[in-house]
């Protein structure tokens, strides 16, 4: 994690290459940056398969005082995996699914 920043540029650059000679179709993501920003740079669609986005796409019960971390989660998740075009969420329990967009 410390040496991603600078080698960012290197690294889409690499991504975005190896994209271009490939021409995917759509780019599945668990839960990590490069796919999700690759995706929105040629334009392909995005799946999302992790667990993580229980947190964002689902009805969960949790203390009022965790209301702000709630929310900071929340806000790092979406910031992590930008608008995908369908969630596949992995999970033990099933709270209620929020509508989809």
């Amino acid at each position: 994690m410390k040496a991603t920043p600078n080698n960012l540029k290197e690294n889409y650059g690499i991504l975005f290459k190896k994209a271009r000679e490939v021409k995917p179709n759509i780019i599945i993501s668990d839960f990590e940056n490069y796919s999700s920003i690759l995706s929105k740079l040629i334009n392909v669609p995005l799946i999302s398969l992790d667990n993580i986005n229980i947190i964002t796409q689902t009805f969960i019960d949790y203390p009022p005082h965790h209301r702000q971390d709630m929310l900071k989660a929340k806000s790092i998740i979406r910031s992590y995996i930008m608008r995908p075009k369908r969630y596949i969420i992995t999970s033990y329990f099933f709270p209620k699914i929020k509508k989809s967009r």
